[in-house]
């Protein structure tokens, strides 16, 4: 009973795809329209609108260079330690950097001037970093020097003494 069931369906599918092998349907064309004839007028001059020449400055995104030397210019500072000697400025100058990149390609021309004053504020603690490294270097060779003389070093180690000096 089922082989029975299986030959009927395999030549229904068999009429089926045959049934199918005909020439597809053409889509209707659409009928020709017969030519007109054109209406000749005289010819108006006609004046155009004056074009206007407008110049569009293009203006190029900020590149990756640009980026990069704002970028080691915090860098450099924060290896000065202005975290800790000009934290307000180190972090101005990482805020400017930051909005920076943020504006790069929707507005290049402002992106420019917060990588200036990025790099700006970046130098400037950089600077008021190692300037207060030096003056704590002094003040600590100042102490030690003091303590030198308190155990009066010049006497036990004269030589020594004068290198330190």
């Amino acid at each position: 009973m089922k082989k029975t069931w299986i030959y009927i369906t395999l030549l229904i599918l068999i009429l089926l795809l045959s049934g199918c092998a005909s020439e597809p349907e053409t889509p209707e064309q659409a009928p020709e329209e017969t030519p007109q004839e054109e209406i000749v007028t005289p010819e108006t001059p006609v004046e155009e609108p004056p074009v206007e020449t407008s110049v569009v400055e293009t203006v190029e995104p900020v590149s990756a260079e640009e980026i990069l030397t704002a970028e080691k210019a915090v860098a450099r500072a924060e290896y000065a330690g202005a975290s800790d000697f000009s934290p307000d400025l180190f972090l101005q100058a990482n805020e400017d950097l930051e909005e920076a990149k943020s504006l790069s390609e929707k507005d290049p021309d402002k992106a420019r001037l917060f990588l200036a004053s990025s790099i700006e504020k970046a130098d400037q603690a950089y600077e008021e970093s190692v300037n207060a490294q030096v003056e704590q270097k002094i003040v600590k060779l100042r102490k030690l020097e003091s303590e030198l003389k308190e155990i009066e070093a010049e006497k036990f180690a004269p030589e020594d003494y004068q290198i330190v000096k």
